[in-house]
């Protein structure tokens, strides 16, 4: 059962970036983007789900193309790169985010999108601030700090 949140928290607490395709955005973004990626340049992983293990390899190897060619494009190298492979994505009761998460020195965390770390945008908004990490979508050039 979904929890219900509060105008407070909907509006105070967390925001989401609106999605924009937009050449504006991915410009303006760019630069904060690169900024974020040389600040933590050693501190880079990826982060890969599929709620059913049918979808399988090929929904995880377009989320690991995505990401690593994000890498590519930036000049950056993903430390490793976690995959959460029939997990649902409406906790954060994974494996893989488990993992990220124990390690400190992982800070920024890249997914093809949102969606992939978390179906609940309030709840992983929540997560990233108390874990003090970065979490970074490689398709849309959004990120959540």
């Amino acid at each position: 059962m979904r929890r219900k949140y509060s105008a407070e928290e909907l509006t105070g607490q967390a925001y989401l970036l609106d999605k924009i395709n937009g050449e504006s955005f991915e410009t303006a973004n760019r630069e904060l983007i690169e900024k974020i990626l040389i600040q933590n340049k050693n501190e880079i992983v990826g982060y890969i789900r599929t709620a059913s293990r049918e979808q399988g390899t090929i929904l995880i190897n377009h989320q690991k193309d995505a990401i690593l060619n994000f890498c590519k494009k930036f000049n950056v190298t993903c430390k490793n790169i976690f995959i959460d492979d029939g997990f649902s994505g409406l906790n954060f009761n994974r494996p893989g985010i488990k993992k990220i998460t124990e390690h400190e020195e992982y800070k920024v965390i890249l997914v093809k999108d949102f969606s992939r770390f978390s179906r609940d945008y309030i709840d992983t908004k929540k997560y990233i601030d108390n874990k003090k990490k970065i979490l970074l979508s490689v398709t849309d050039f959004n990120i959540w700090r």
